[in-house]
């Protein structure tokens, strides 16, 4: 059974992508059911070209100090209701939750699933560039949600009204206020009702209200996000959002999909709050990117050497830096940028309908 709450649900602005950003061309168009939430992804699949193969096909010993092995396991809270087993799935508008916030207002979504025990941890997911329709691929919140997890996915500017590409080696300060609506570079001006930071906050004290049975406090710390408690993931813009947050705030996790871009940049090299242990990245061989995206991984020194996943299984040695080589399925091309999340574009079993990809994503989130 699922419980969906569809609140001020009204059209936004088309699409914009950002420099660098893996251009997306056709709509993600699993058909709805009727108990589903009305999600109306404008993220697009990417037409890249693949690129040679980066993974290495055996697995190292786990290097020391990664904790990949150590799962995400039940705490003390959150305080859920789970009299009546069900999905919930709240959608709503950043300006329902804060009046403030006038810009950037496609549906954004969160999602617990109380037919299992809460894990006591909220993965805050990132979308890749440009403005959405819906912030977040709604099959990518369910699946989280199944394992155990409150999820949220926000609305925010992924270089909607500034270029990352602009910002150059500097575009961590650019990514910086982001996430905090505060001027760390000339190029955004973001100010904090459109940063990440505070439409975080501001959605876990309307679903308090909005959803109690989630206990969605749990997860603030006065009038901020609890971020010790937090896991930050997201796809392509998103990935590398991710990493770069968790440079700046002490999450539990860092999970990025397609991910992370800005080469050359300083912040990849610089000190993290988050040790480089808690970070996982996924990339794909069939991803344009794909080279970008291991040469920032050699740059933060994340544990271990690339991993084909298709060639191993979990824990894949301890690496941290995970690689798929499935270049085709089914008799169709895979498509590498999208295929790392779980959406319409990365590979299902066809006997049993589960994403070819689950165990990697169990891994990078800590789930069993």
């Amino acid at each position: 059974m699922l419980s969906a709450l569809l609140l001020a649900c009204a059209s936004t602005p088309r699409a914009r992508i950002a420099d660098g950003e893996a251009h997306e061309m056709a709509p993600d168009t699993a058909p709805a059911t009727p108990a589903q939430v009305d999600a109306r992804p404008s993220n697009r699949a990417d037409g890249a070209a693949p690129r040679a193969d980066d993974a290495a096909p055996a697995v190292p010993d786990a290097p020391a100090g990664a904790d990949a092995s150590t799962p995400v396991t039940p705490g003390s809270g959150p305080n859920v209701d789970r009299t009546s087993p069900q999905v919930h799935a709240v959608v709503f508008k950043a300006n329902v939750a804060d009046p403030t916030a006038t810009r950037l207002l496609g549906d954004q979504q969160a999602f617990l699933d109380t037919r299992v025990a809460p894990l006591g941890t909220l993965v805050v997911h990132l979308h890749g560039s440009g403005e959405k329709v819906t912030c977040g691929y709604t099959e990518h919140g369910r699946l989280l949600a199944s394992f155990g997890f409150h999820v949220f996915m926000p609305c925010y500017d992924a270089a909607v009204s500034w270029s990352n590409g602009a910002c150059g080696g500097d575009v961590g300060n650019c990514r910086l206020e982001m996430l905090e609506g505060v001027d760390h570079h000339p190029l955004p001006k973001i100010d904090p009702p459109q940063a990440i930071e505070v439409r975080v906050a501001k959605a876990l004290a309307h679903l308090r209200q909005m959803n109690p049975q989630g206990d969605w406090g749990y997860f603030l710390d006065g009038g901020k996000p609890h971020w010790s408690r937090i896991i930050i993931s997201g796809q392509s813009f998103g990935g590398t959002s991710s990493l770069l947050i968790a440079k700046h705030r002490p999450v539990v996790r860092a999970v990025a999909l397609s991910g992370p871009l800005d080469g050359g940049a300083k912040w990849l090299k610089e000190p993290s709050m988050t040790p480089l242990d808690r970070m996982f990245a996924f990339t794909h061989v069939n991803d344009g990117q794909h080279p970008t995206h291991m040469s920032s991984l050699n740059a933060l020194g994340l544990p271990g050497s690339p991993i084909n996943v298709e060639m191993a299984t979990p824990p894949y040695g301890g690496s941290h830096r995970l690689v798929g080589a499935m270049t085709s399925h089914a008799g169709a091309r895979v498509d590498g940028h999208n295929a790392t999340e779980a959406r319409m574009q990365s590979p299902k079993d066809a006997a049993t309908g589960k994403y070819l990809y689950e165990p990697v994503w169990r891994y990078m989130y800590g789930v069993p």
